[in-house]
């Protein structure tokens, strides 16, 4: 009799959640013990009537905001450190230097535009996670996030980043800008002495300047699948084993024309204006080459 009376109560459950218009807060208490408190169907139109709940995560499942700024950020609780966007519409997030936030995360919401929204520094915001091939332009306005320890940035629509808008980040460890269609990856004469890990496979990148120099504390780095000179690669290659970076990863088959060097698919030849123009724009450094060496166990660039 219990049993049914529980299996009576659990279908009502079902049934009255159903019934919830779609423009209401949807909370689901049941993900609790996945960490995460979802809320479904808020709209910038009702925002301010949702009770959200008091909880260190939330998570805004298919809403729709054209824009999530500061005064909404605000109205969350006090115990909230982390909020993810997921699926639905929100094309502009903009963080403030009260944001109480420890972690925003914005996947799949067609996400356009990333700012801060004033020069004074925000003191909690330590991770940054974008999903959004809408998402174009990272803007020099975000070094206001001085405390950033993570900035993810993956599967977006990156062509060119600029290391110097990264230098005042004093905490950064973690820097993934994978799978974007990265031509130019700026480093010139800017440095982030804290990066740990670098995230750089799956983009057009050619070769990089002051590398891995310009990161002393640099642990682990991924760079297959990119368009790599093969000088630049035979000449960086002392220079990643004298600093003890791991190469995560490797090309395996590479394409017509191209050849393996290293474990990075390389071409040898390169269009000699497309050269000069690079040169004029990057500061060139001195690399020292190294031996071309291949561990016994396939390892390359001290992959461990």
């Amino acid at each position: 009799m219990a049993a049914m009376s529980n299996l009576m109560l659990k279908t009502v459950l079902i049934v009255v959640t159903s019934l919830l218009p779609q423009s209401s807060c949807r909370y689901n208490g049941k993900y609790r013990v996945l960490g995460s408190s979802p809320i479904e169907y808020i709209t910038t139109a009702n925002f301010s009537l949702a009770n959200l709940p008091n909880d260190p995560h939330l998570e805004f499942r298919r809403c729709h905001f054209t824009s999530f700024g500061p005064d909404m950020f605000e109205a969350l609780k006090p115990s909230t450190r982390r909020v993810t966007f997921r699926k639905g519409t929100v094309r502009e997030v903009l963080i403030g230097p009260t944001t109480r936030l420890e972690r925003i995360q914005v996947i799949d919401t067609g996400l356009i535009a990333l700012e801060a929204a004033s020069d004074e520094p925000n003191y909690q915001l330590k991770q940054l996670t974008v999903r959004s091939r809408k998402f174009s332009e990272w803007s020099p306005s975000l070094a206001s996030l001085w405390m950033l320890e993570e900035i993810d940035v993956a599967y977006c629509n990156l062509s060119y980043l600029n290391v110097q808008w990264l230098e005042r980040y004093n905490h950064l460890k973690m820097l993934d800008v994978s799978k974007n269609r990265l031509m130019v990856f700026d480093i010139g004469m800017s440095s982030v002495p804290t990066l740990e890990r670098l995230h750089l496979w799956g983009n057009h990148l050619k070769e990089l300047q002051r590398f891995p120099e310009a990161f002393p504390k640099l642990k682990k780095v991924t760079l297959a699948q990119n368009r790599w000179l093969c000088r630049w690669v035979a000449n960086i290659r002392g220079a990643i084993l004298s600093q003890d970076v791991e190469l995560m990863d490797m090309d395996g088959v590479c394409r017509a024309g191209w050849q393996i060097n290293g474990g990075l698919c390389c071409r040898s030849g390169e269009d000699r204006k497309a050269a000069t123009s690079q040169r004029k724009t990057n500061e060139k450094s001195s690399i020292h080459g190294g031996h071309d060496f291949i561990g016994m166990n396939g390892s390359v660039f001290g992959m461990k």
